[in-house]
């Protein structure tokens, strides 16, 4: 009968620990995205500097989940032509990038 009381309180007990994890797991989650956005605005840096645009001319990243790639980075220029410049990451490195112009 000991055992089961035991047992009983170690269930309830990772049970009441179950929302800090989720709030541990969210946490990290979006210290991924903002490192993987920092990569992707050098990224961009990069890219404005071989266009011959100022970072300024694009508006802020939208950041999306990706059916291919784990994430999705994405910058829309206010430029005539338009540009679009789109990273795509997996884990926590950038591993391609697209430059699209409109």
């Amino acid at each position: 009968m000991k055992e089961k009381k035991s047992l009983t309180v170690a269930i309830l007990a990772c049970l009441a620990a179950l929302p800090a994890l989720f709030l541990v797991r969210k946490v990290m989650r979006k210290m991924q995205v903002a490192a993987l956005v920092d990569l992707a605005e050098e990224g961009l840096a990069e890219y404005c500097a071989g266009e011959g645009l100022e970072r300024d001319e694009f508006g802020p990243p939208i950041v999306a989940a990706d059916s291919d790639f784990d994430w999705a980075i994405e910058f829309q220029s206010s430029t005539i032509p338009r540009h679009i410049v789109i990273f795509y990451a997996n884990g926590a490195h950038i591993v391609e990038r697209h430059g699209i112009v409109e």
